[in-house]
């Protein structure tokens, strides 16, 4: 009977163990990709993470996550943003039609971005879910970040739930995009969702216009956002992996102007102060060509 109560004994010391090991952990788990992914600046450098979709050679992958990551750069030194929204309401419930376009100027000479990447091929490569990200380290001193992977029990990070507008002295904002056919498109059109978040609290207007079509009356809003950033960078990623939607989390600090004179110096090349004046302008983003398998 004693050897009974024992054996007793030690079984339900384990299970009240393991009960408070999991009423005590209210965090989900963070992955080797999270850390990965994580992208802080260091003294006197940044970390850019560059991506890539499957390619035919190695060589080829490196080259794309290069390309990719030289466009943060290019981003880093100066971006304006410009976003347009419009909504327009006419007669019946269904008569309701949104576009959007977005706009981002910057300098698209990545040549002499790309050349000063860095990255060690033995400790910055990571392949996973056919993707291949690289860690580059990209000679510039942005500051300290203070920030630290924290993620949901059910795997999000808290800054998908509670995005911040702020971190530390920097403007913050968060962007995403749904899996795209091309890799480089997914993760691209993210950051640039996140550059207009962080437009957004810079500028943003409303105007309600009334137009008449066909004898009927509709109502149109429109809401435009834009603003010049330095310093942008992306500090953090994450890739949904029920839905494959890339989630970007950026932070920036507002241009000290806006006027072309001195956005060209700052940045260093002649930019397009405003759009195209109609609706449905093309998007000025260019994204090479990829060979995914």
């Amino acid at each position: 009977m004693v050897k009974i109560i024992t054996v007793i004994s030690i079984v339900m010391m384990l299970c009240a163990c393991s009960s408070v090991r999991r009423s005590g952990g209210s965090s989900g788990r963070i992955t080797a990709t999270d850390r990965f992914l994580l992208a802080l600046p260091q003294s006197g450098s940044m970390t850019i993470v560059g991506v890539s979709g499957r390619q035919n050679t190695r060589n080829a992958e490196i080259e794309a996550a290069r390309e990719y990551a030289a466009r943060k750069a290019a981003l880093f030194h100066g971006v304006y943003v410009y976003s347009e929204i419009r909504q327009s309401a006419g007669v019946g419930l269904f008569n309701v039609y949104v576009t959007s376009d977005t706009w981002l100027d910057y300098d698209k000479e990545f040549e002499k971005y790309m050349e000063r990447l860095e990255f060690d091929p033995n400790r910055d490569v990571l392949d996973v879910d056919n993707r291949v990200y690289i860690r580059f380290t990209y000679p510039a001193s942005p500051g300290s970040i203070n920030h630290r992977i924290s993620r949901r029990p059910d795997g999000r990070p808290e800054w998908v739930v509670h995005q911040p507008t702020h971190i530390g002295g920097f403007i913050a904002g968060v962007g995403t995009s749904a899996r795209q056919f091309r890799t480089y498109d997914t993760f691209s059109k993210s950051l640039d969702a996140a550059a207009v978040a962080i437009s957004s609290t810079i500028s943003t207007t409303v105007e309600n216009m009334e137009s008449m079509v066909n004898h009927n009356v509709v109502l149109t809003t429109r809401q435009v956002t834009e603003g010049y950033l330095v310093n942008f960078m992306v500090i953090e990623t994450w890739v949904d992996p029920n839905t494959q939607s890339v989630w970007t989390l950026a932070v920036a600090q507002r241009g000290s102007g806006s006027s072309q004179a001195l956005r060209s110096e700052q940045v260093g090349y002649p930019v397009q102060v405003e759009p195209p004046d109609q609706v449905g302008y093309p998007v000025q983003t260019e994204y090479p060509d990829q060979t995914e398998e």
